[in-house]
């Protein structure tokens, strides 16, 4: 078996097995929720204006609607390339893995936090984050593909690095912004790097069947 097949399996079960201790330890009101409050309040006490200008226009930069342009942008790249099985993986990444996101916030139906000083206020739920699911899935993909297309270490590990980067300041701005707790961001990029391997092994999959039958 590949390595990065090998890998692949095993961030699945590392990933599932922490989105499930995160969301257990929510449903149960353990120190984590607590952890949650704290980082939100602390981080609403040292907001700066530069740096909530810089956070409201990535949190904008990536929310969902925002996600599916680049990929319909990628989608169109592929298709040109006839890059048929990255179209897939795309196809299961973003749209459907942004719709399972939306079935965790209604199957676990976590308010949102209420800071002192909002400066976003959100109807939806909170847990996990959609911003920092569709940036994980999205860049994934992104990542993997370029991965898949050079033979340079160097551009392999910018592209995975650019990906980490990307979720981590995503992730971080759904916080400052007190529109989500770090539980929900962590939670989110969890089971979306699971989806993400799901959704590339899947293509794999595809690309070796239609390899087999020429």
């Amino acid at each position: 078996m590949p390595r990065w097949k090998i890998l692949a399996y095993g961030a699945i079960a590392a990933s599932i097995c922490l989105f499930a201790l995160i969301a257990a330890n929510i449903a149960a009101g353990d120190p984590l929720a607590v952890l949650d409050v704290r980082v939100t309040a602390w981080l609403g006490a040292h907001r700066t204006p530069a740096l909530t200008l810089l956070m409201l226009a990535v949190t904008h930069a990536h929310a969902p609607v925002a996600i599916c342009a680049y990929a319909s942008i990628m989608t169109v790249v592929l298709y040109r390339r006839a890059q048929r099985h990255w179209l897939l993986a795309l196809a299961l990444a973003v749209p459907v893995g942004l719709a399972i996101n939306v079935l965790l916030k209604h199957l676990f139906r976590r308010a949102r936090p209420v800071p002192d000083e909002p400066l976003m206020t959100l109807a939806t739920y909170s847990f996990p984050s959609g911003h920092t699911a569709g940036t994980a899935l999205f860049y994934g993909v992104l990542a993997a593909y370029i991965v898949s297309r050079t033979l340079s270490t160097r551009v392999r590990a910018a592209a995975v690095l650019g990906w980490l980067c990307a979720v981590g300041l995503v992730g971080f701005s759904r916080v400052y912004l007190g529109v989500h707790y770090l539980s929900d961001v962590v939670a989110a990029a969890a089971w979306s790097c699971a989806w993400l391997a799901v959704c590339l092994l899947a293509a794999n999959r595809v690309q070796l069947r239609g390899s087999s039958q020429r």
